[in-house]
């Protein structure tokens, strides 16, 4: 296996957990994590922790990247104020000599000149990969793995127009009733662990890779949620496209919780490219060694049981 020596940045979020466990779970690893000097989070015995000032500091990462195969960096990449410490990480990973960076893409398809047109707020995450290209000639490759969203948040969070709590949904229209591709955290892990451990070390390298664990419409979530709770839903209905030009418009005024408005609004706008299995090549599971497709009730129900 060519990427043995792998450290992951920013675990401390949502996904890095799931991607520490799915990559604990293959002993060939050797896992460390940078880690802010003033976070708390403690991690098993196992793993390295190299310490981080909150500037992230040059020569603090070279030796955190050190004898290092790969970077997994999940910092966020939503505003352009994230892109310099995105850019310092790697930077300091191509004058460390680590072979191959994993960014933070995780999410709707930022290639896709409709998907970005749709939901421009992902545009920082293409002027990553357009980065990290120019980096390809001083030796280092990348992955962008595309997950479409966390099913996870969908279902936890009431996110995307559903509250279980409240036992309500509201189905967006146009895309409500199509099926559009969304990925668990669990499969997002096992999905990294996978690519970094293939056979072929130059398989997917600068590739946008696609995985999923669900391809499926708003209708097709509030059944298998009626089926979980053993409760009928309220259902509402609103136009993806009004929601979205209401969120950017409040984006505009410096209202940033208009954001998840653009995003739902974007993300339901019945876009082609928010349905991975539509696009040429669809997604990689099989390869990966991931389940082609989960059984939507049955990951609602675990979900929904918490």
């Amino acid at each position: 296996m060519a990427f043995k020596s792998v450290i992951v940045v920013g675990a401390t979020g949502h996904l890095g957990p799931h991607i520490i466990s799915a990559l604990s779970s293959n002993s060939t690893f050797s896992i460390s994590i940078l880690s802010r000097q003033s976070s708390p989070s403690k991690f098993g015995p196992h793993i390295t922790v190299y310490p981080i000032d909150d500037s992230y500091s040059h020569h603090l990462l070279l030796a955190a990247f050190k004898d290092k195969d790969a970077v997994i960096n999940l910092l966020p990449c939503y505003f352009s104020e994230d892109i310099p410490r995105i850019k310092k990480v790697a930077d300091a990973a191509v004058e460390a000599g680590v072979k191959r960076i994993i960014p933070g893409e995780f999410g709707c398809d930022t290639q896709d000149d409709e998907v970005l047109e749709a939901i421009p707020a992902f545009e920082s995450k293409r002027e990553v990969i357009g980065y990290l290209r120019e980096k390809e000639v001083e030796g280092l490759s990348w992955i962008a793995i595309v997950t479409g969203g966390f099913f996870d948040g969908v279902i936890k969070n009431n996110l995307h127009g559903f509250s279980l709590p409240a036992r309500t949904a509201t189905i967006y229209t146009p895309g409500g009733q199509l099926p559009i591709s969304y990925t668990t955290l669990s499969t997002v892990g096992l999905a990294v662990a996978s690519v970094l451990s293939h056979p072929d070390p130059a398989r997917f390298a600068n590739t946008y890779t696609y995985v999923h664990s669900v391809r499926v419409s708003q209708l097709q979530i509030l059944s298998a949620l009626e089926k979980a709770t053993g409760e009928k839903w309220e259902r509402k209905e609103a136009d993806a496209r009004e929601v979205r030009a209401n969120g950017l418009e409040r984006v505009k005024k410096g209202d940033w919780a208009g954001l998840a408005e653009v995003v739902v609004g974007g993300l339901y706008s019945g876009v082609e490219g928010m349905d991975f299995a539509r696009r040429r090549g669809g997604v990689v599971n099989r390869e990966l060694g991931l389940v082609e497709e989960e059984d939507l009730e049955l990951v609602v129900k675990r979900l929904v049981k918490g």
